[in-house]
């Protein structure tokens, strides 16, 4: 496992030595300890902390019964093809959690996953501290999608809806 050593500016300057599976790690640990969804007012604090990254971006949200995946796919395929920079939020993963996250296409390059966790993590850390509920699962992903396409420079985020609903994260 290649360790990263990152300076994350989010939650201060600092260093921090972290594997991709340390970090896929302590992702896979939340649902043990974070099952209460937030509501859109803490999301909206919460996306506030980590410099509001889902303002960087135009946004095409994918929702439906049916079809998102390959909605999604279509969609990243024709802003690929425009030559528009785009990122792609989508879930479940199937072997590799960083499936979830594409920048043109292609799957996020493992630093590019740990950055975004430690930016996450930072956040989660002042966030728990001053009595918050921790995001869940999904939402952390989110927020990572979030500073991963932020950090990317994608001009179009092709983002497949959670389980929906008006608390939905990606709303």
């Amino acid at each position: 496992q290649t360790a990263f050593r990152l300076q994350v500016t989010t939650g201060g300057d600092f260093l921090e030595y972290i594997t991709m599976q340390d970090a896929w790690d302590q992702i896979e640990a939340i649902p043990g300890y974070a099952r209460k969804k937030s509501g859109i007012p803490k999301i909206r604090e919460f996306l506030g902390l980590l410099g509001d990254p889902d303002r960087e971006f135009q946004v095409i949200h994918v929702a439906g019964t049916n079809g998102k995946g390959s909605v999604c796919a279509f969609l990243t395929s024709m802003l690929c093809e425009a030559g528009i920079p785009c990122g792609t939020f989508v879930s479940p993963h199937l072997v590799d959690i960083r499936e979830r996250f594409l920048i043109g296409g292609v799957m996020v390059p493992e630093a590019d996953f740990v950055r975004a966790f430690l930016e996450v993590q930072a956040v989660c850390e002042k966030w728990t501290a001053r009595g918050e509920l921790h995001p869940t699962y999904f939402e952390f992903l989110f927020y990572m999608g979030l500073c991963i396409f932020r950090n990317a420079g994608v001009r179009v985020l092709v983002l497949e809806t959670g389980m929906g609903g008006t608390y939905d994260v990606t709303n």
